[in-house]
């Protein structure tokens, strides 16, 4: 399956009640880092529409009560639709997408596991769909015609463990490039006659090494433990590291396939939220 294929829309409605989250994965594979929600300009509106608080009614309670019920109505007939909608995309979608080469041993809400045997290594990949989903043409200003639906796809950081069948796991914590906007046309084919075509090298990298670190077998990897900057390592043995972690079937079919099992991975566990939250709506 393409990763086109895989990528499902989302209605602009879809993204107004989901918003937009950010985190990166700590060391160890789990969520970490900052989040910025993207409040719905109408919240405040809302509250000033209810007038200012009455104690009195505050007290009894009842004037809440029908409001709060009538919330969860409005909230659980969104669901309702939201959810067949989902539902309908993930059809379209087909099955989860396999990753050559490598077993899913772990999909535990978020989390997943995929591992790989070579001879006597294992190869482990670990990562959480948790806050991963984006924009597929994020930075392409301009190009979004306004109620237009958009193509998403999960990208989640991924810490790849390697033990050769010794008390020593190397360690390597990648994640995907920040999108970079395409050069316009003009300036694009100029630097064809140059021989410079610009973003060449993006294409070519088509991961980042974050940092990298030497384990002991079972340890997790914490802030105790020493590790490496890919932005701060010499460039021969960066490149030395991308070719080993290729060499063992992280390559671009990987990083490919990754997105894909991600992306339909990431919304079986949405819609699975939704339903959970139309069951709290519907709830008395």
């Amino acid at each position: 399956m393409s990763v086109a294929g895989a990528r499902y829309l989302r209605s602009t409605s879809s993204l107004f009640a989901r918003g937009m989250l950010y985190f990166g994965l700590n060391r160890s594979g789990s969520l970490s880092g900052g989040q910025t929600l993207r409040r719905p300009a109408c919240s405040r509106s809302i509250w000033s529409a209810l007038g200012p608080v009455n104690s009195t009614a505050l007290q009894n309670d009842q004037p809440y009560r029908r409001l709060h019920t009538a919330g969860d109505h409005d909230l659980a007939d969104f669901l309702e639709h939201e959810i067949k909608r989902e539902k309908d995309i993930q059809k379209k979608s087909g099955k989860l997408p396999m990753i050559k080469n490598f077993e899913v041993t772990k999909s535990d809400g978020p989390n997943v596991v995929l591992t790989r045997k070579l001879d006597s290594e294992i190869i482990t990949v670990k990562f959480s769909v948790n806050n991963t989903v984006e924009d597929s043409d994020f930075g392409m200003e301009g190009d979004q015609d306004e109620g237009q639906s958009l193509q998403m796809s999960s990208r989640p950081p991924f810490l790849v463990e390697i033990n050769k069948g010794g008390e020593k796991t190397l360690a390597i914590h990648c994640v995907f490039p920040h999108p970079v906007m395409a050069p316009p046309p003009m300036e694009q084919e100029q630097d064809e006659e140059q021989g410079q075509v610009q973003g060449k090298e993006q294409h070519e990298e088509i991961v980042d090494i974050q940092d990298v670190t030497l384990l002991n077998k079972s340890q997790e990897w914490t802030d105790d433990v020493y590790s490496m900057s890919g932005a701060e390592m010499d460039g021969n043995l960066y490149d030395k590291l991308l070719k080993l972690l290729c060499e063992r079937g992280v390559d671009a079919d990987f990083i490919k396939e990754i997105i894909d099992f991600s992306t339909s991975y990431e919304h079986k566990n949405y819609i699975h939220l939704l339903e959970q939250l139309k069951g709290f709506a519907d709830s008395k």
